[in-house]
Order: C-alpha cells, then structure tokens, then sequence
C-alpha cells in the first residue's frame, strides 16, 4: 500500500510492533523524511512512505528484487513437481 496512507495506529498495527516501541522510532522517521504526513481527517493525521527520499527508494528496490528471487524459487519448485 505505497501509496496509501495511514494514521499511525494503522501503521503500528501493520507493522506487528506495539504501540509504546512503535511511537519511540516514528518521529525519528518523521525527522529522516522517511514518512510524510499527508493530511488531516477528524483528529487523526495520516501519513505515506516519501518516495523522494533515496533511502525509501533503495528499500523499496531492494523489496521489489527480493520478491522476485522468491517468486522465481517458487515458480521452478513448481515447474519440477509437474
């Protein structure tokens, strides 16, 4: 969901970290520009990824390259088994 965004109970959530760990990190994120708030609704406010910070970038790369070698692991098991 890269370009989604999502209040930071969403996002601690989607994370699997618990709330006290998960608000310790988030403004360091905030400070390297790694999440940006988007906007506003009610009292919550929500934030995405910053697709401009070249950090965010190379993790997103290397995400994208380690799930192609997975899917490609898998597609050969399957191929052998047929």
């Amino acid at each position: 969901g890269q370009e989604f965004d999502y209040s930071m109970t969403e996002i601690a959530r989607g994370a699997g970290v618990g709330w006290s760990s998960f608000t310790n990190i988030f403004q360091k994120l905030i400070e390297k520009d790694i999440i940006i708030s988007t906007r506003v609704i009610g009292n919550a406010k929500l934030f995405k990824l910053n697709k401009n910070n070249l950090f965010v970038q190379k993790i997103i790369k290397l995400d994208l390259e380690l799930t192609k070698i997975e899917t490609n692991k898998q597609f050969s098991k399957n191929l052998v088994k047929a």
